[in-house]
């Protein structure tokens, strides 16, 4: 028999004063800023991980080096069977 589950108690709205509304408010703002900042580095780095790929340096190349050997064998394309003629065959 299958067991019903209990939905989770609501969570109880809660009433700010304005100052509590204004304090929430500029927390969000600065928490919202450091997002912000986080991801226009994260993208930096992503940029500047590029660049040295392109000049084939820089801890990407060495990753992907270190992939390519390891899958190597998982990456290899079979070749196609050749074509051979037999003397005084028919084509």
């Amino acid at each position: 028999m299958a067991r019903r589950l209990n939905a989770p108690p609501s969570i109880p709205s809660r009433r700010l004063t304005p100052r509590g509304l204004e304090v929430e408010q500029a927390i969000t703002a600065d928490l919202e800023a450091l997002v912000a900042c986080l991801e226009q580095r994260c993208l930096d780095n992503a940029v500047l991980l590029a660049q040295q790929a392109a000049r084939r340096q820089g801890p990407l190349v060495a990753h992907f080096m270190e992939l390519g050997k390891q899958y190597q064998e998982t990456l290899r394309v079979p070749e196609k069977p050749k074509l051979r003629l037999v003397k005084g065959g028919a084509i």
